[in-house]
């Protein structure tokens, strides 16, 4: 009777043990730190925003790209998607989505309401690694954007795993050309 009361007790401390060391797992996004290089000529700075924002399932961060040296300027923008939704849709999705939304904050920035900003011809500029890159040219006529330009250049495009760079470039297309080409994120 003895014995039987000693193994129910280490039954007992057993199962006790076992429970307080259930591992409890669950999902948790993290940013991580990175080097942004693009290759310019003299002139250009690259200045980022102040903060970062998580909004919609990415984490984001701006940046506007200037030059002493050339006319026009440039907003940046790295976006690191960690909504599963949103990855269930692809790059193609996640892309055109965001050209999309710069599309729409255009023209609510136009003053005519005359859907002056719109999209008015596309092209394609060759990423860091190789890839296509479609970029949009939108007019900014009679809009609070065109103080930077008659146009825009806008693209968006995978860099790598679930982040994306957005672009909206009021440089020539050689300079837009470049910034696509070889921004890398490391």
């Amino acid at each position: 009777m003895r014995s039987s009361g000693i193994i129910l007790g280490v039954l007992v401390v057993l199962a006790m043990c076992s429970m307080t060391s259930m591992a409890l797992n669950t999902k948790v996004y993290t940013l991580s730190e990175n080097n942004l290089s693009i290759n310019l000529t003299s002139g250009f700075q690259i200045v980022p925003d102040k903060s970062t924002s998580q909004t919609d399932g990415a984490f984001t961060q701006g940046f506007t790209i200037a030059s002493s040296r050339s006319k026009g300027m440039a907003m940046l923008q790295i976006n690191d998607v960690y909504d599963e939704n949103m990855k269930l849709f692809g790059p193609e999705f996640i892309s055109q989505t965001w050209i999309t939304g710069v599309s729409i904050g255009a023209s609510l920035l136009g003053m005519n309401g005359d859907n002056s900003n719109r999209i008015i011809g596309n092209w394609s500029a060759t990423d860091s690694v190789g890839n296509n890159v479609t970029v949009s040219t939108m007019s900014t006529n009679n809009s609070l954007l065109s103080a930077f330009g008659k146009t825009a250049e806008v693209s968006n495009w995978n860099i790598g795993g679930n982040k994306y760079a957005g672009l909206v470039s009021f440089f020539d297309k050689n300079t837009t050309r470049q910034i696509i080409g070889t921004l890398k994120l490391s």
